[in-house]
Formats: C-alpha cells, sequence, structure tokens
C-alpha cells in the first residue's frame, strides 16, 4: 500500500513539473500548443483590452494599448458586411473566414492556436478546429461592439514606419504572432513582436448609426478620411442595391416600381456604382460580390417583367459594356437577344386586326 502511495506521489509530481515547464518556459507552452493544449492568457488579455478600449474612447480619438501576444495566437476583427479578411501581401494573399459566433455583425475573434499548413495555399494560416461534438475552446468572439469596424487598411497605414507587419488588410483586421516546428521557427508572415503596442482609433464619421473604429500597428494612427467615406459609401451602396433586389424578387407592381427607382438611383451614383465594382472585382470571397453586375441585369429583368423590352435592351447592352464577371457579360449577349426576340412576340400579339369589310 506505501509503494502504491509513493508510486501516485510521484506521478503527481513529475506532471506537476511538467505543467510548470509548459506555463513558464517558451518551448513547453510550445510543446503544449502542438498537443492541443490551449495557453492564450497574454493574448486573452489583450483581446480583452481592444474590446475595452473601442467601448470606452470617444470619437475623434485614439488609444495605445501596450499588449502582450502569445507565440501560435491571433486576434482579428471583422467589418458587418465581410465574411472573411484578406491579408494583402507582395506575391501571396492569404484569407481567414468570418467565424459564425460573429452573427453577421462587425466583431473581434480571439484565436488561441492559430495552426499553419502550406498545402492549404491563401488559407494556409486557420485556426485549429475542435473534435466534433466538442464546443470550440479555440476560437472566441465578440459581437455586440457598438461600432463598425474599417474595412480596408493599407500595409504602410496598418503598421507605419515601425514595419511591424508586411501587410495590409481588406475586410476588417489581423494581429498575430505566428511560428513553425512548435515554435522553435518563426513565421515570415505573421511575425509581430510578444510585446507590441496595439492602437485602437474611432472615427467621427458613423453609418447606420456607428462610429468607424480600426486596429492597427502604427502609432500615428491607422484610418485616413478618405478609407472611411470609401467605406460609408460602399455600405450605402450595398444598403441600396440589396433593398433593390428585395423588392425585385418581390415581384409585385409596386414593388417592381420600387425596384425600377433603386436600380435607376443606383446606376446615376457613380460612386456608389465604383465602390460596388471594388467588391466585384475582389472576387467571390466576399458575400456579395457581383452586386456591381447585378445591378444592370436585374434592372433590366425588371423592366421585362413589365414588357417595357427597349428599357430591357438598354440595361442588357449597359450590362454588356460594363460588368466585371465575363459569364455575367456572356449572359447580357445572351439576354440582349433574347429580349429583342420577345419584344417582336410582343408587338406581333398587340398590334390591332384590321376590321372586317361587311
Amino acid at each position: 500500500m506505501i509503494k502504491h502511495k509513493k508510486a501516485a506521489i510521484m506521478v503527481t509530481v513529475i506532471i506537476g513539473l511538467v505543467l510548470v515547464i509548459m506555463t513558464f518556459f517558451p518551448v513547453g507552452k510550445a510543446v503544449a500548443k502542438g498537443l492541443g493544449i490551449a495557453f492564450a492568457d497574454d493574448s486573452e488579455k489583450s483581446f480583452n483590452d481592444i474590446i475595452s478600449s473601442i467601448r470606452e474612447i470617444k470619437p475623434n480619438e485614439q488609444n495605445s494599448i501596450f499588449a502582450k501576444m502569445n507565440d501560435n495566437s491571433a486576434i482579428i476583427g471583422f467589418t458587418s458586411d465581410s465574411n472573411q479578411i484578406s491579408v494583402i501581401r507582395t506575391g501571396f494573399d492569404f484569407s481567414f473566414d468570418k467565424p459564425p459566433q460573429c452573427e453577421g455583425r462587425a466583431c473581434i475573434c480571439l484565436c488561441k492556436i492559430m495552426e499553419h499548413d502550406t498545402v492549404m495555399g491563401s488559407t494556409a494560416y486557420f485556426c485549429k478546429e475542435p473534435k466534433m461534438g466538442e464546443p470550440d475552446k479555440y476560437m472566441v468572439c465578440e459581437n455586440n461592439l457598438g461600432v463598425e469596424i474599417l474595412g480596408f487598411i493599407t500595409k504602410d497605414k496598418f503598421s507605419g514606419d515601425a514595419n511591424l507587419a508586411n501587410y495590409g488588410v481588406q475586410g476588417g483586421f489581423i494581429i498575430a504572432r505566428a511560428s513553425s516546428t512548435w515554435g522553435l521557427v518563426e513565421s515570415g508572415v505573421f511575425n509581430i513582436p510578444k510585446n507590441p503596442i496595439i492602437v485602437v482609433q474611432k472615427s467621427g464619421v458613423q453609418v447606420n448609426g456607428l462610429n468607424f473604429v480600426a486596429v492597427c500597428l502604427n502609432q500615428d494612427g491607422c484610418m485616413e478620411s478618405g478609407e472611411v467615406e470609401d467605406q460609408v459609401n460602399r455600405m450605402m451602396a450595398k444598403t441600396m442595391y440589396l433593398d433593390a433586389e428585395k423588392a425585385y424578387k418581390e415581384n409585385t407592381e409596386q414593388s417592381r416600381q420600387k425596384a425600377r427607382d433603386l436600380f435607376s438611383q443606383l446606376m446615376a451614383n457613380q460612386v456608389y456604382m465604383n465602390q460596388l465594382a471594388l467588391i466585384t472585382t475582389g472576387g467571390a470571397g466576399q458575400i456579395y460580390h457581383l452586386m456591381h453586375d447585378y445591378t444592370y441585369m436585374f434592372a433590366a429583368y425588371n423592366e421585362m417583367r413589365d414588357n417595357k423590352y427597349d428599357k430591357a435592351i438598354e440595361y442588357a447592352e449597359l450590362a454588356e459594356d460594363k460588368v466585371i464577371d465575363e459569364d455575367t457579360r456572356t449572359q447580357a449577349k445572351k439576354d440582349i437577344e433574347r429580349f429583342k426576340e420577345l419584344k417582336k412576340e410582343y408587338e406581333q400579339q398587340n398590334t390591332a386586326s384590321p376590321p372586317l369589310v361587311s
């Protein structure tokens, strides 16, 4: 019995020593992460400090946070209207999908264990996923921020003269410290210091009643007025497009007129159309990536429903000339011919027959 007790005590001591090593030594922490044990206490505190700062600072102010980041962890922000962020680099870009915990809102997430697999291409960096049926203990998100997150920051504006991050971001922001080979080799992409100064800046500009906030590593500030204005126009353009699309799909006489007015206003606003074109150019990674092209196409189909074929042909020809997606352009060409045939049939049906002579 005494031997069993001694053995049990010895096992307990060994386990305790292992946990101490894992907790206090970098290599030990790295090994623990490799085994799926999450140590993100420093990053989690920084994550909470960013959220607190966002809620507390006033418009047109900025705040600096003396942060700490664990290896293989990331703090990622997403705009309300993005479904991913893109990390824009010279030569090769990376992307991170927006977690379902965000529920379509602007949100900030903490990835406690960020993994790397080069065969994944643009998604080579990703947050560790839980086993099937287990809760997600590796990704924590906060979506009740009361602000909108700035969606585009250039490389120079993100890190400034410090040059701490060799990338710009679109769709939100990312502050990450990644490593490979269990922390013994540093990442060539996400390699910020363990103790970065993180800047939170709040704009006086609002959209839908929410101020814009930017998060970066640039001590001179994260945003410029032009970038904020662009995002406001982009979000206003999206709102107008979605209202028009909704009215178009309702397909009643009243809703078709509403769609007609909204599509017409949208096409007449070149600033809005330019912003929608930027989204379309960005590719399928954006939720509404074809809004620019569909503005012309849906406007044409809406006129066809009311047998206004001249207007339908006009919009289809605009689509052929202006759309970005080549498949959409091909469809517009086909629609032009189809509308011409439908117009001919409609006119033939509505031509009055000559009266019979008695």
